[in-house]
């Protein structure tokens, strides 16, 4: 599992066919492809409207972008402490220099070098579970603005840890490491008392990850929209996000 990694996933593999010089009708294709593997799984586990806003949504950003967001927030008080109880030392935080020998291990943890210095050089941070030598999940932790793309950053208020970039490795999925992982991370970020909890976003169409957010706690506090072409050009949140969290578009 990995949200809110880009705000563009849902005309990520569409964008890069036009890039690779495939036609618009072969890029489609792919995403077609990729909606008859994915849509009767979806269907089974979240319901005919879901679904329905899944497919939607998707097709809709492979041409231009329109992107929804929900703004979600994880206090102390709305946790389930059950998740942290008891020591388990196969959660830490990790540097720069243990990602960069688990990114070379397996490329699909999507850690490169390039976003590992400019994570690391802006003071982010990285909470993950590893078990027997292997990398099964992490999630990031930011204390300033964060580039969500080239076009787009998040800001959010100072009492608040932005949350990003989560991932589980496809061997340890079912065990619930998101969940433990942002809970165990949240009571290690606020134990000096410097902020309040945590912020984030996931697209509305994306339920696995709501799912999983919602069983550890978070709750909705608004929504965010970013609407462009090839680009980003207009961004709005409704009323009572932008005190928490916004989105920005900036010139790169």
């Amino acid at each position: 599992m990995l949200f809110n990694l880009s705000p563009f996933p849902a005309r990520q593999r569409c964008s890069q066919a036009a890039e690779n010089g495939q036609p618009n009708q072969e890029a489609m294709r792919l995403l077609l492809q990729t909606l008859y593997l994915s849509i009767p799984r979806y269907l089974k586990r979240y319901g005919a409207s879901n679904t329905f806003l899944y497919a939607a949504y998707r097709l809709a950003n492979s041409t231009v972008i329109l992107l929804i967001f929900r703004i979600i927030t994880l206090d102390p008080g709305d946790m389930d402490w059950s998740l942290i109880a008891g020591q388990d030392e196969r959660w830490k935080f990790l540097g720069p220099d243990e990602l960069g020998q688990f990114s070379e291990q397996d490329h699909s943890l999507e850690l490169d070098a390039g976003f590992l210095t400019a994570a690391f050089a802006r003071g982010d941070r990285c909470y993950g579970f590893v078990e027997n030598g292997i990398l099964g999940s992490y999630t990031w932790y930011a204390t300033g603005p964060t580039p969500l793309s080239m076009h787009l950053t998040a800001h959010f208020r100072n009492d608040y840890i932005y949350m990003y970039k989560s991932f589980t490795a496809l061997a340890f999925r079912g065990r619930r490491l998101c969940g433990t992982g942002v809970s165990r991370a949240l009571h290690a970020l606020t134990r000096e008392g410097m902020h309040k909890g945590l912020v984030s976003y996931v697209e509305v169409h994306n339920q696995p990850s709501l799912k999983a957010l919602r069983r550890a706690g978070f709750r909705n506090v608004g929504r965010a929209i970013v609407l462009g072409g090839k680009s980003p050009r207009l961004s709005y949140s409704t009323p009572g996000s932008p005190a928490v969290f916004r989105i920005r578009r900036f010139s790169a």
